[in-house]
């Protein structure tokens, strides 16, 4: 796809980036997600010359986001929030603790074999990419553990489903970010995914931000403005060669 570029030094732009199957490829196994070398340069040199012109907006725990941003100490909202390396940001955690249902959890994806669980501080989510198959029974025994457990809901992500406290959402967070000092009077623009980003979107089209959808199981191609992860790299490289060549100019 073709995607007109904004100079790099547009006054008031802030890119709201998410990581998997929006910047990186989704992996059936998240720990084998990585960001390439010449993505991670890109992402450093749009968020050089504007300290406010950049966050990441993930599910991943701040900690294995950073590991995929090779060390690249970014903002980042991670954690849906919870967790934020952002100047200023700070959300209440939920009462509701993940570690306490962890045997309940443990034994739902038992029952269903090939079900990888990715433990994070504050959720788990459930990976069936592996096995297809097995969304539905997944979906079944999750909705009927939130059913017993109100404090958790479930969020539908690619072939995966996350269970995380009520309050905990990429579009509460955002929306946090949106109303602080140095970000409220930014236009955002939000690249993303999955429901989770399509819930942010939501909040940052309200706001009077744009809203990019990357093409996958969730968008399909007829209503993406991206066709994968690889085109959006694509469009952040374009976005640093037209600020250099509007800097030499």
């Amino acid at each position: 796809m073709e995607h007109r570029v904004e100079p790099l030094g547009r006054l008031g732009r802030l890119l709201l980036l998410d990581l998997d199957g929006t910047i990186a490829d989704i992996e059936a196994d998240p720990s084998d997600a990585a960001i390439d070398a010449s993505t991670l340069a890109a992402l450093a040199d749009l968020a050089a010359p504007d300290p406010f012109g950049l966050v990441i907006v993930t599910g991943r725990a701040l900690a294995d986001a950073d590991r995929m941003l090779g060390g690249l100490k970014l903002p980042v909202l991670a954690s849906h929030g919870v967790e934020a390396r952002v100047r200023g940001f700070s959300l209440p955690e939920s009462g509701a603790s993940i570690v306490a249902v962890r045997g309940r959890i443990e034994e739902i994806a038992a029952r269903c074999p090939g079900v990888l669980v990715e433990w994070k501080p504050y959720s788990a989510a459930l990976h069936f990419r592996a096995v297809p198959e097995m969304g539905p029974r997944v979906w079944e025994t999750l909705c009927a553990f939130v059913g017993d457990h109100p404090a958790f809901r479930i969020q539908g992500g690619r072939l995966v489903v996350e269970v995380l406290p009520a309050g905990m959402s990429k579009a509460r967070a955002v929306d946090h970010l949106l109303h602080m000092q140095g970000y409220r009077q930014r236009r955002p623009i939000y690249v993303g995914d999955d429901p989770a980003d399509e819930a942010a979107m939501a909040v940052v089209e309200a706001l009077g931000g744009t809203a990019s959808r990357v093409a996958g199981e969730h968008f399909s191609s007829d209503v993406a403005d991206f066709d994968g992860p690889a085109d959006v790299r694509t469009w952040l490289a374009a976005l640093v060669a037209d600020a250099r060549l509007h800097a030499v100019r």
